[in-house]
């Protein structure tokens, strides 16, 4: 089902603000002018009840169906869970440049009535722009690369344990930095020393985002 919006004329600045408000504007809307390869929207969120779970739905159907694909994007993940403490839905949308973000979403008119109702019965919202760690592979391959790699089918059927792909972990970290400790190389001792004990134990990483502009929300 996809809902039908009455499009009215909208600035790309005032859709922009309705994506990232407040002071996230601005890093927003400098990331998206200098951003020229692919990036990747990352969208949690918590429903206020069953018609903000609904709104949120028609949201990303809209998305799918008239926006994302015209923008060349893709949708790189799409997960919910009822009742989840702190988010219930993990939304991630891959685009090929910020001048196709720009185009295709801050030019298109219609964006904005459907902001309005997707975030009018959200109680947590949070928007990230990211880039994809290409280095992560190289420093971590244990990691980086699941049991679908170098398992057989037969062998993840029967060993479910091993690895589940529903069950998952979304990690956010922001670095601490001062004059006597780099979080970020503290975090990286951290990955190296943990790396073979966690492959062992079926756990890997699907994707590592370094978090370039906050959109909506905090970290």
């Amino acid at each position: 089902f996809a809902p039908t919006i009455t499009s009215s004329p909208t600035s790309s600045d005032d859709i922009l603000d309705a994506f990232c408000p407040d002071d996230n504007t601005l890093g927003a809307r400098r990331f998206l002018k200098t951003q020229r390869r692919t990036f990747y929207v990352i969208e949690l969120v918590k429903f206020g009840n069953s018609l903000g779970k609904k709104r949120y739905e028609d949201y990303k159907t809209f998305m799918k169906d008239n926006i994302i694909r015209q923008a060349g994007g893709e949708v790189a993940f799409d997960f919910v869970k009822d009742g989840g403490s702190k988010f219930e839905a993990v939304f991630v949308v891959r685009y090929p440049s910020g001048n196709a973000f720009r185009r295709f979403v801050m030019e298109e008119t219609t964006m904005a009535p459907m902001l309005d109702r997707r975030k009018s019965l959200l109680t947590e919202d949070s928007i990230y722009f990211t880039t994809l760690n290409e280095d992560v592979s190289n420093l971590y391959p244990a990691l980086s690369y699941g049991p679908q790699f170098y398992s057989t089918p037969a062998f993840l059927e029967s060993n479910p344990q091993f690895y589940n792909p529903e069950a998952f972990l979304i990690h956010a970290v922001k670095f601490l930095s001062t004059p006597v400790l780099d979080g970020r190389e503290k975090v990286a001792v951290f990955d190296a020393e943990t790396e073979d004990l966690k492959s062992a134990n079926g756990i890997f990483a699907h994707g590592w985002l370094d978090i370039i502009s906050t959109c909506r929300g905090k970290i």
